[in-house]
């Protein structure tokens, strides 16, 4: 049985450990988000199987601040949106703009105490995350050294296939042999869904990849293609970085 919506509230404290879960208008898409011990987390339930298992969320700020760890939840807010337009996803892809979203904001408990929030959003066909800086004391824009969201396919590296790629597989050099793919990617599981991981909203932003980080599994993390200082990104506080967008349908 799954849960949906009891856990959209404010919080009265901040806290390290927390968790909620986020339905998509038909109900046929939950993301699961928790906060272990002051690490992000998300999972993806479609229908009533896992597609993404715990995988691990974050940025690495300028001075090599992590966000990924150390960190407390201040407090959440939800909404709900339909409209009859489409958002636009890199790869020729669409998605209705009708979806639930949660936003968690988040504090780094030790100094620099950065704040900013994770923004979910289920719709039908798919999910979408972002990061948001909102105005604090830390005045200036943001630098993002390195974005951490990871993709943990659930189950073994054998039930996935790479049914599409817009690039060839690539390796990293002659002693790795992790492949990397340019977004976006298309997965097919051995149960009959299909997963593309996108992205949207990148004006300005470096070209991203997956790049696997556990041989024996299908699990991947988000890099910049190459790793030079002008494939790094300053944002604005009050504004999202890219919506990083998983779609999610059968596969037919």
């Amino acid at each position: 049985m799954i849960i949906i919506f009891p856990l959209f509230h404010s919080c009265g404290k901040p806290k390290n450990n927390y968790e909620f879960v986020l339905p998509s208008p038909d109900s046929k898409i939950h993301i699961y988000f928790n906060l272990n011990k002051g690490e992000p987390y998300y999972l993806i339930y479609y229908k009533d199987e896992i597609v993404i298992g715990w995988s691990l969320l974050g940025l690495t700020l300028n001075n090599q601040v992590k966000l990924t760890e150390g960190l407390s939840v201040e407090k959440t807010e939800s909404n709900s949106v339909a409209l009859d337009e489409s958002l636009k996803v890199k790869g020729g892809f669409s998605m209705i703009k009708n979806y639930n979203e949660s936003v968690i904001f988040l504090k780094r408990d030790s100094p620099p105490q950065e704040q900013f929030a994770l923004v979910f959003r289920a719709y039908n066909d798919g999910i979408s995350i972002c990061y948001f800086f909102p105005e604090n004391k830390n005045e200036g824009n943001v630098l993002i050294l390195s974005e951490d969201t990871q993709f943990d396919l659930y189950g073994a590296d054998s039930s996935w296939q790479v049914s599409d790629a817009k690039e060839p597989l690539y390796t990293l050099n002659d002693k790795e042999t992790e492949p990397e793919m340019y977004l976006p990617v298309s997965f097919a599981s051995t149960q009959g869904t299909m997963i593309t991981i996108s992205e949207t909203e990148v004006t300005g932003f470096p070209a991203m990849k997956l790049q696997k980080r556990i041989l024996s599994r299908p699990s991947y993390s988000l890099q910049p293609q190459k790793f030079r200082s002008s494939d790094y990104i300053t944002i604005k506080r009050n504004t999202n970085s890219p919506l990083r967008i998983i779609i999610i349908t059968d596969n037919e």
